[in-house]
């Protein structure tokens, strides 16, 4: 912020004040804690004195995805998608949901998922390039979603806690 008066006084206003930081790319399977997908981290860490972050809902990790989506709808909040696209979330929560439980691998949801959005972008008006952007989009999205609920499930295990 350009004044030193406006940085404190403008994140007030908002419910979501992040900082970006960028990720270095870790080798395949070296860290869940940045999937490949992400080149930057959304932080919102509670313990920087650095810096002022804050999330008023409380569901961002500490440093976790740019995906304001994910974080703004597991929130509460209610987001529209493109039209066409509707039926992501039908997809979506339950799939990462799964996930989380255990009950199904991610190289299988990821698999059901590509395949299932592929059949319900037949009847657009799509091409091949933008149906495969869409498929990455969703699957984004899962992988997202599924960090950030993982991350609230590890949170309580400190207390002894299992949900």
């Amino acid at each position: 912020m350009p004044a030193a008066d406006l940085q404190e006084s403008v994140p007030v206003l908002f419910d979501f004040v992040a900082r970006c930081g960028v990720v270095s790319k870790p080798k395949l399977g070296s860290s869940k804690n940045e999937p490949e997908h992400w080149s930057g981290v959304f932080i919102v860490d509670r313990n920087e004195s650095q810096w002022i972050t804050k999330d008023r809902d409380g569901i961002a990790p500490p440093a976790g995805p740019m995906n304001l989506g994910q974080i703004l709808r597991l929130a509460g909040y209610k987001l529209s998608r493109p039209p066409g696209l509707e039926f992501f979330d039908k997809l979506i929560d339950p799939v990462a949901a799964a996930i989380v439980a255990q009950e199904i691998t991610e190289k299988q949801a990821y698999q059901e998922v590509a395949e299932a959005t592929l059949g319900q972008l037949e009847s657009t008006n799509f091409d091949a390039t933008l149906r495969r952007v869409c498929v990455d989009w969703i699957l984004s999205d899962i992988k997202d979603r599924v960090f950030i609920l993982t991350y609230h499930a590890n949170s309580l295990k400190k207390y002894g806690v299992a949900l």
